[in-house]
């Protein structure tokens, strides 16, 4: 017995209370999610033209779409593709392009304004302010 560990392993001695557990661990994050990196206009100003929460990768593609998908349509109206076939299936797949990548920003900006993510910011701020 005198040889044994007596790790408890990730969360403490059975019986310890969550909130010293998460103290000690250095976290505060309840639902133990990675850290999105916010695209904001201005930091702390207020303002509420934000992108807060909007993951960068996802409304980077979805602009990315867009411009490449309106850089095909432009080209074909412009006629600089001489082949009726091929000028006609870029201008599909670039109008189908642009609604994609529409509907992805969409999606993108819509998510950070669900209900779950106001319940888990009250959630978190409470947890702050109580520690």
């Amino acid at each position: 017995m005198a040889g044994k560990s007596k790790n408890h392993g990730r969360y403490g001695k059975p019986g310890t209370p969550a909130s010293s557990r998460l103290a000690r661990e250095g976290g505060h994050d309840l639902f133990r999610r990675k850290r999105v990196r916010d695209l904001t206009w201005h930091q702390e100003s207020g303002n509420n033209r934000g992108w807060k929460g909007v993951h960068p990768f996802h409304a980077g593609f979805a602009l990315l779409m867009i411009t490449f998908g309106l850089l095909s349509v432009s080209l074909v109206m412009l006629n600089m593709i001489s082949n009726l076939w091929f000028a006609s299936l870029m201008s599909m797949s670039g109008s189908m392009a642009v609604m994609a990548g529409v509907w992805m920003l969409y999606d993108a900006i819509k998510e950070r304004k669900s209900v779950d993510n106001l319940v888990r910011d009250a959630i978190m701020r409470s947890l702050r302010d109580k520690n």
